[in-house]
């Protein structure tokens, strides 16, 4: 068994569901409902720590860099597309006979269901919320000596293109799910030891619910077919040739993110061979609303988990700079979620491991690998599968696969219905027209000294 812990305390299943009712913030009501697991585990793993001054995670683990990153969604994700199929138990099998369906889109919105787009590919297919909340996304100078005054200049950019950015991140603060452990609790009903908890196994998010997710991706941007390609990339792996596939990781998740925000602040270090260095703080590249969404189709094989999104900041298109378009940011748009197995091996004969190493990976237990993705990858699981129980994205280490294909958006491709898409909309315009940038910052308790919001109108910062 690799990397697995085993859990024998009895299973219980509850059905959930997630009602976001229309209100002061113009929201459609939206439901979702899932079965979740609630099998205990009281063993704890070792956690995540990742060093935002280094560029990459440490040479056997994965690589940030373009070339790894191609291993990651090339070779490996080949046979990706297969893998995402039910076997031995793992994802939905039922498939009950229901009364016919409404036919057309009228009827179905008559009948209360939540469509895709009018005029898009996507009006047959039917699209459950999982989640709920505000998205943020930011980038990271690379490190610099260190100035003789000890703060960092701002007046002068640091980064004029991606090359010069360390690493890019986004940031996931759900507001509603169907998780039982998100949003965060109450911080009076958490235990003090809370942020002791190891975010790998879950522990942590059990004891004190997640706020806060904090999210890497390997090429630091987010997957657009088009942005790969002007910059001589060729898109393809596990989304098809028409379609750009990017490693990323959950790297850290908290009850709050008044605990990770030091992480995007700017710090010092000294080495023997450079001196002094110094991690500039993280500019906040968008900000917006998102949801977590999972498709009705069928066979249940055909069924995608989105990460969809509209942005409040940048609003509107004349606000969107090379800044933006670099690190693959829309207006509204949206990727679909493959989740890696952790017991899978390193890829090909002599090939460096794809991915984390195994001891930074989310720890699972043998039901939760079974259950997930059919079992081990070395034995009959897949290598893949679609994240639907969310309650595992709430856990540091977890890999995913962000796969976009080209002209998503032109094809009104958002993974959300058209209900979902008019809340956001609005929810991203009312924002817009209320907060300013430093508002943004205040949000999430940052300030401009330290995290520049000069990019959230398009300008390198």
């Amino acid at each position: 068994m690799a990397n697995t812990r085993s859990s024998k305390n009895g299973t219980s299943e509850k059905q959930t569901k997630l009602e976001v009712d229309a209100g002061s913030q113009g929201e459609g009501k939206v439901t979702a409902k899932r079965k979740q697991d609630d099998s205990k585990k009281e063993e704890q793993g070792s956690q995540v720590e990742e060093d935002d001054a280094k560029e990459q995670p440490p040479a056997k683990a994965a690589k940030q860099d373009d070339s790894e990153d191609k291993k990651n969604g090339g070779d490996e994700n080949e046979q990706a597309a297969k893998d995402d199929k039910p076997k031995n138990g793992t994802q939905e099998t039922k498939s009950d006979s229901k009364p016919a369906p409404p036919s057309s889109q009228a009827e179905k919105k008559a009948a209360g269901e939540d469509t895709g787009p009018v005029g898009s590919n996507q009006d047959d297919i039917k699209w459950n919320v999982l989640e709920r909340g505000h998205i943020y996304f930011f980038y990271r100078p690379k490190v610099q000596p260190a100035p003789k005054d000890g703060k960092e200049d701002t007046s002068n950019p640091s980064v004029q293109s991606i090359d010069d950015a360390q690493n890019f991140h986004l940031l996931l603060l759900p507001r509603s799910s169907s998780s039982s452990t998100a949003p965060a609790k109450p911080e009076s009903q958490r235990p003090s030891d809370v942020e002791n908890k190891s975010e790998q196994t879950g522990e942590k998010a059990k004891q004190g619910g997640v706020g806060a997710r904090m999210i890497r991706l390997g090429k630091k941007r987010m997957p657009e077919p088009k942005a790969a390609i002007e910059r001589g990339d060729q898109p393809g792996g596990i989304g098809g040739d028409a379609a750009e596939t990017i490693w990323s990781v959950i790297s850290d998740v908290a009850p709050s993110f008044d605990s990770l925000k030091d992480s995007l602040a700017s710090r010092r270090y000294t080495t023997k061979t450079a001196g002094e260095r110094l991690v500039g703080g993280a500019r906040p590249v968008g900000r917006g609303w998102y949801i977590l969404t999972l498709s009705e189709t069928e066979p249940p094989s055909s069924r995608e988990v989105r990460l969809s999104y509209v942005l409040s900041h940048p609003h509107d298109e004349a606000g969107f700079g090379d800044v933006q378009k670099e690190f693959g940011l829309n207006k509204e748009s949206s990727v679909r979620l493959q989740m890696r197995n952790p017991t899978l091996p390193s890829t090909g004969a002599g090939a460096p491991p794809a991915g984390l190493e195994p001891s930074e990976r989310v720890q699972m237990s043998d039901e939760e690998i079974q259950k997930t993705f059919g079992g081990e990858a070395d034995a009959e699981g897949t290598r893949y599968a679609r994240p639907e129980n969310i309650e595992l994205l709430d856990r540091a280490g977890v890999e995913l696969l962000m796969i976009k294909k080209q002209e998503q958006e032109k094809e009104g491709d958002l993974g959300m219905g058209e209900t979902h898409k008019v809340a956001l909309e609005k929810l991203a315009k009312d924002d817009a027209g209320r907060l300013s940038n430093e508002d943004v910052l205040k949000e999430v308790r940052l300030s401009s000294a330290e995290n520049p919001p000069d990019a959230l109108d398009g300008e390198w910062i």
